[in-house]
């Protein structure tokens, strides 16, 4: 299995460089669109949950959809990566509370280091430090 679910949350943000990378290691990607398609029942080799600009706490049926989803693929031992909202679905999908920041956090965060650069195929080609950008208030 060699294929990719994508669950866009809002037209506006999409896979961008990850598609490409995902592309050219042979992956096909099927991407549905949360607010307007049913989730797919078959089983992909990898979920990946995109982010929108509402909150994991809003009470919208189809983010409650996409935690029975993330919780699903982790069950199956089947990996997930959630961007942005993604990330919030797939810490409320395990108990975590999500909740608003003290403050926007918008910019670059320089030298960040990952642990074991051989952990996981994700992060190859990256050297320790580099620099993300974020933007976030949960």
């Amino acid at each position: 299995m060699d294929d990719v679910l994508v669950i866009q949350n809002t037209n506006i943000e999409g896979l961008g460089l990850f598609g490409h990378l995902l592309k050219s290691d042979g992956y096909s990607i099927e991407t549905i669109q949360a607010k307007q398609e049913k989730i797919p029942t078959k089983k992909y080799s990898l979920l990946i949950i995109l982010g929108a600009p509402e909150s994991v706490n809003d009470n919208l049926g189809y983010l409650s959809d996409e935690i029975r989803l993330i919780q699903n693929y982790v069950e199956h031992d089947l990996p997930v990566l959630g961007v942005c909202l993604g990330s919030q679905l797939i810490a409320k999908a395990f108990g975590a509370s999500v909740h608003m920041g003290t403050k926007k956090e918008i910019g670059f965060f320089h030298d960040l280091r990952l642990e074991n650069e051989n952990s996981s195929s994700l992060f190859a080609g990256f050297t320790n430090p580099f620099t993300v950008f974020h933007w976030h208030e949960e």
